[in-house]
């Protein structure tokens, strides 16, 4: 399994919603936030192609101004 972790930026006064459609999934969770609007989420995915379709959905989601990979780690068993 691969693990990345994110950095996403939305309006603070969107930032509860975002964390709630976040913690809605069962792959990604949030583990940090502040009063500016960013976030630091950690996503798990089987392999880099469904890691691409998760940072794609993050990044569709409503007031998400920007989300990117500031980390990850491969799964070095498979």
């Amino acid at each position: 399994m691969n693990l990345s972790a994110l950095l996403i930026h939305t309006q603070p006064t969107k930032l509860p919603d975002l964390i709630t459609r976040i913690e809605a999934v069962s792959w990604a969770k949030t583990h940090h936030h502040d009063e500016q609007g960013r976030l630091i989420v950690t996503v798990e995915a089987a392999d880099l192609r469904e890691d691409q379709q998760r940072l794609e959905k993050i990044q569709s989601l409503p007031g998400v101004i920007s989300a990117e990979v500031v980390e990850f780690w491969p799964d070095m068993q498979t």
